[in-house]
């Protein structure tokens, strides 16, 4: 794809971990602070961009899964309202596959679907670490009652979770897992609200693990922010130094002056992310935005392709498989699987019906109240 190089080697250039406009929130006039939160969603005057920043974002499935038959298991969304925006990526649990691929789903659509919730804006105003822990636990909530809608323990739904928040040249990012946030401010880029791993290779936090909100939860928050990138670990041999855990900055140079650009499109995004190879066979997820864009804003809401799950394959009957056993189903005993995986309650929204001028049309979970976070700072 033109445009979007692959990353490969070492970079050229050593990421600068510049801190100067990173923490936590430093508003000292609380007025000026809540009057800047309770006009976040105002109209923007007429021809002028939302929130300054255009997104693009693909999730394609990985090679290995092409292969062995199961289906993607990585999602990602986003949505805009007025100069907010919040982004996603989240990356289903292999091991509890097929159906964490509706964890990852769920998980993307909660969190971008509370751009304009009340509560959300009511967490923004106390600081965006309060707003960070408002989406995860609202996300949670979601994915369990997703899991409680299909007769599942939530472990079956097991996912990661990333978030971007975008309000001018404000970012913030927060993370469950081992996705990968790259941030642009003050000429430098680096990897920020970097995750835990395991002591062993695939190893990582799960939103849906016990206490893993806000225990596991990461946190970041920058000003000054011109560029942003939300990936799960499908391209992490590719985008990053493993080892070190930074940025290849080239790749992540070229991938932002791309989407600059006025031809740049999702699309190509996706061509992309199909061509790479990624050394690993896992899903690619990428999601790129860049601020200060003079064109069209772009779509207002993008999200993946729903899980295409199968319910169970029946038994078939000794005598007509010449075996003694039943056919093998993907479900573990502990977690028998439901009566039907294939359409699941309530249905999904076909991302197809959405575009620049219509309304949000998503499903939003059903998601008990969320009460407000303990501050522990800024």
């Amino acid at each position: 794809m033109t445009g979007l190089p692959e990353a490969t080697g070492r970079p050229q250039v050593t990421a600068h971990h510049t801190t100067a406009h990173a923490g936590t929130t430093e508003v000292g006039d609380a007025h000026i602070r809540d009057a800047h939160i309770r006009d976040a969603h105002a109209p923007d005057a007429p021809g002028r961009r939302p929130a300054g920043w255009r997104l693009l974002g693909a999730s394609v499935t990985g090679a290995s899964h092409l292969r062995r038959g199961v289906g993607r298991e990585d999602a990602f969304a986003w949505r805009r309202a007025g100069r907010l925006i919040v982004a996603a990526v989240a990356d289903g649990a292999g091991s509890r596959s097929p159906t964490s691929a509706i964890g990852s789903h769920t998980a993307v659509r909660a969190a971008t679907a509370a751009v304009d919730d009340g509560q959300f804006l009511d967490a923004f105003g106390r600081g965006g670490e309060s707003a960070l822990h408002w989406l995860f636990a609202r996300a949670l909530a979601a994915v369990t009652a997703e899991a409680g809608l299909l007769g599942l323990d939530v472990d079956r739904l097991a996912t990661t979770l990333a978030v971007a928040v975008f309000d001018g040249d404000r970012v913030y990012v927060g993370q469950v897992g081992d996705g990968i946030a790259v941030v642009r401010h003050d000429g430098g880029i680096e990897t920020v609200a970097v995750g835990r791993r395991g002591e062993h290779a695939g190893e990582t936090d799960f939103l849906t693990a016990p206490g893993a909100v806000p225990a596991r939860l990461v946190t970041y928050e920058g000003y000054g922010v011109d560029a942003c990138a939300l990936s799960t670990d499908g391209l992490e041999y590719k985008i990053t130094d493993v080892r070190l855990r930074t940025p290849y900055e080239r790749f992540f140079v070229d991938t932002w002056a791309y989407a600059g650009g006025e031809t740049a499109s999702s699309v190509s995004i996706e061509s992309f992310l199909v061509d790479v190879d990624d050394q690993t066979g896992d899903d690619k997820t990428l999601v790129v935005a860049v601020h200060g864009y003079e064109g069209p804003a772009g779509e207002p809401y993008l999200a993946s392709a729903p899980p295409l799950v199968e319910p169970a394959p029946a038994a078939v009957p000794a005598a007509e498989a010449g075996a003694s056993q039943p056919a093998e189903s993907p479900y573990p005993p502990e977690s028998p699987a439901p009566a039907d995986l294939a359409a699941p309650r309530p249905p999904w929204p076909d991302p197809a019906l959405d575009d620049d001028t219509r309304p949000f049309t998503a499903w939003t979970p059903p998601v008990p109240p969320v009460p407000p976070p303990t501050e522990t700072g800024g």
